[in-house]
């Protein structure tokens, strides 16, 4: 049987963890859920700024060319995307 007493988040003798430490642990576990969110979210909205910017500024003709080169690149990648879109769509025409 092992003896948990000697880790610092257990009061020493009865094995219960202390309340402070926990609110404390919680509280900092809180702190860096918000930050990480905040970065997913502003890492998001940069790609979809980036995306705007694209469609903005490329011509039809470019972005063929360059669904090409990525196709050329990913082939497998495309080919299941191309499947899970067509899978998609035609599902939503049987509704």
């Amino acid at each position: 049987m092992s003896d948990f007493t000697n880790y610092p988040n257990y009061e020493s003798g009865n094995g219960n963890i202390e309340e402070s430490e926990a609110e404390s642990k919680l509280g900092e576990m809180a702190d860096s859920a918000k930050t990480k969110i905040r970065s997913a979210a502003t890492n998001v909205a940069d790609k979809f700024r980036g995306a705007g910017r694209y469609v903005r500024e490329t011509d039809m003709r470019g972005m063929a060319t360059d669904a090409g080169d990525f196709i050329r690149r990913y082939p497998v990648q495309s080919l299941l995307a191309g499947v899970g879109l067509g899978y998609l769509v035609g599902r939503i025409r049987r509704s």
